[in-house]
């Protein structure tokens, strides 16, 4: 909107030179247009019964590059492409001083439903407390209010969960820049193959689903899970990048703690919050026993409790990844102090979780 209000008050005409206002609804369509480098996507007109005029589908042709002249490169469209899937997706009990950094990542385990972050007061002290929203109405499948002290949890989550590369907030060195590219650049021809599925689907919802128009999804669908694979392998790459260049590397809790405490500012913990949601795809809350479990992108499953980390599962490993795990296997050392430095370069260690039985 801020574009479209700069566009309006500096009097810029729009670019079919027609009077009319710049709205919202044009600058999305001119933000995700190729057109803007170079490209045009080849369209294929389809007839529906009871509509006067054809529908156009995207066909199974790549973008024809070169038609127009580019106004910016490939890069700078694809990363503006994914900021505005990632703008999409922020709301959601965002408020003015963002005091929630795992916004969009929290799930009940139970129900899978969403957390809702909510403050208290006691007439002496604010709290502010994690809850399962379908507990709040009784829809959870564990009954009553399921809740949990969001400084206990964040606490639990920053000391325990590992390395999280927060430096990588303010500075990247080249290679973990370059694997970072890549997988942009993945992640948006991925989302072009899902939306063509998207589009085909909504457009012929009264149609008969014809064997080509099915043939062409199913290549769309297969192609984006090969996508899918080639990402994860990319970020179990850009997992195994060593930071050697980053002199400030954040081992422990005292190290977050810093940090959280210098991000006053919105735009710094958006900054955190983004970078969490760049490294993990959800963290399920078992409010009961008090442990959580974070599903990281590159397949890694690590389980917390109030004492530390009592499982992490790696994901399965594929290619250079699979090599080098089997030549550590296959080498590992047999003296204790050999073993324990590899240990303390993992930066996480095992604690046990004591269940008690009923």
């Amino acid at each position: 909107m801020k574009i479209a209000t700069y566009l309006n008050q500096n009097k810029i005409t729009r670019l079919d030179n027609s009077n009319g206002p710049w709205t919202l609804d044009i600058i999305k369509r001119l933000l995700f247009n190729r057109a803007l480098i170079g490209e045009y996507q080849p369209r294929k007109t389809v007839e529906v019964e009871g509509r006067a005029r054809p529908i156009y589908v995207p066909n199974e042709e790549e973008p024809i590059k070169n038609v127009y002249p580019a106004i910016i490169d490939e890069d700078t469209f694809n990363a503006a492409q994914n900021g505005l899937k990632t703008r999409k997706n922020k709301g959601g009990g965002r408020r003015a001083d963002m005091p929630n950094l795992f916004i969009k990542l929290l799930r009940c385990d139970e129900c899978d439903g969403s957390i809702k972050y909510q403050k208290h007061h006691n007439g002496y002290k604010h709290y502010s407390y994690l809850k399962c929203f379908n507990s709040l109405y009784g829809h959870c499948k564990t009954v009553g209010t399921r809740s949990w002290r969001y400084d206990a949890f964040e606490e639990m989550f920053f000391n325990f969960s590992g390395k999280l590369k927060f430096d990588e907030i303010f500075q990247k060195n080249d290679q973990s820049k370059l694997i970072q590219k890549e997988i942009t650049k993945l992640t948006t021809e991925q989302n072009k193959k899902k939306e063509k599925i998207s589009e085909i689907l909504d457009q012929i919802e009264n149609m008969e689903f014809s064997k080509s128009l099915y043939d062409l999804v199913s290549k769309l669908e297969k192609e984006s899970e090969a996508i899918e694979t080639n990402i994860k392998l990319k970020y179990q790459e850009l997992s195994s990048v060593k930071q050697e260049d980053i002199d400030r590397k954040i081992r422990d809790f005292k190290g977050i703690s810093q940090l959280l405490l210098q991000a006053t500012e919105v735009e710094t913990r958006e900054k955190i919050n983004n970078h969490l949601r760049g490294l993990i795809d959800a963290i399920a809350l078992d409010f009961e026993s008090k442990t959580c479990s974070i599903t990281f992108k590159n397949g890694t499953v690590r389980h917390l409790h109030e004492g530390g980390m009592f499982a992490s599962i790696p994901p399965k490993a594929e290619g250079e990844q699979r090599e080098r795990d089997l030549d550590m296997i296959l080498n590992w050392p047999t003296t204790e102090k050999e073993r324990q430095a590899i240990y303390d370069e993992a930066d996480f260690k095992i604690s046990p979780f004591k269940v008690e039985a009923d």
